[in-house]
Formats: structure tokens, C-alpha cells, sequence
């Protein structure tokens, strides 16, 4: 699931990096910074819906524990058993989500350091990324007629 979102970004990055060195110089706000701020919004938006997700599953795993506690009071075992069964599954679930949310601040976090970086470049410093794009995708133009 990690790579597959990397790649996503990845490929979002390299299009608006592509459509970022078509802008002339004197633009404000180029495309390329707008679509990290972008993906940095997804990136919230599922970190909040990820969190929402936990905090339901927390509820539920409690009150699973809670009728497995009730159901061995009542001698029911077998409905015991298959709470606690049902309460592992979630557990392992909720591991999960709360790797996923890690993953997503960490992600948030390399954004804006990007984003921060990105402000304090020279002229001089962007004019040589310019030049190593422009370098970069004549090799992947070169690499693909090859092919």
C-alpha cells in the first residue's frame, strides 16, 4: 500500500515538476509548489479520516471486551471466544491504521521540509535544477526512443 501511494506521488510530482519548468520565471506561485501543498491536503485529509477510523475501532474493540466479559460471566464460552476472535482481528486492524497514520505525518512532514526548502533556493540554486530537468528528461527521451 506504501510503495503504490509513493509511486502516486511520485508520478504527480514529476508531471508538475514538468509543468513547473514550462512557467516563465516571473510567476509568483508556480504549479509544481501548489500540487505539493495539493497532495499535503490529501495527505491531511486522509490522515484525519484514518484517525476517525481508529478512534471508532478503539470504541468497538472496547465493547467487543466488554461482551466477552459478559458472555464468560454467563458461562457462554463459545460466544466469549468468538468476541475475543473478533476483538484480535480489529486489533490487528488497528495496528495497521495507526502505522498508516505515522507514515502519513512522515510523509507531511518530508513535504514541508521539500516546500521550505524549495522557498529558500537562490535564483542561482533553481536555475541549476532547471538545467538538471531539462538534462533528466532529455536522458528519458534518449532512454525511451531506445526502447
Amino acid at each position: 500500500m506504501n510503495n503504490t501511494f509513493l509511486d502516486r506521488i511520485a508520478g504527480v510530482l514529476k508531471q508538475e515538476m514538468s509543468n513547473f519548468l514550462d512557467f516563465p520565471e516571473n510567476e509568483n506561485k508556480p504549479k509544481g509548489v501548489e500540487a505539493v501543498k495539493a497532495v499535503i491536503g490529501n495527505l491531511a485529509v486522509e490522515k484525519h479520516q484514518t484517525q476517525k477510523k481508529l478512534s471508532t475501532l478503539s470504541a468497538t474493540i472496547a465493547s467487543l471486551e466488554s461482551k466477552s466479559s459478559t458472555a464468560v460471566e454467563l458461562n457462554r464460552d463459545d460466544l466469549a471466544r468468538a468476541g475475543l476472535k473478533q476483538k484480535h482481528s480489529l486489533e490487528k486492524e488497528k495496528a495497521q491504521l495507526e502505522n498508516r497514520v505515522k507514515e502519513i505525518t512522515q510523509d507531511i512532514e518530508k513535504l514541508n521540509l521539500f516546500l521550505e526548502t524549495d522557498a529558500q533556493k537562490s535564483p542561482m540554486h533553481s536555475e541549476q535544477t532547471k538545467q538538471f530537468e531539462s538534462l533528466l528528461a532529455e536522458l528519458d527521451a534518449l532512454a525511451s526512443d531506445h526502447n
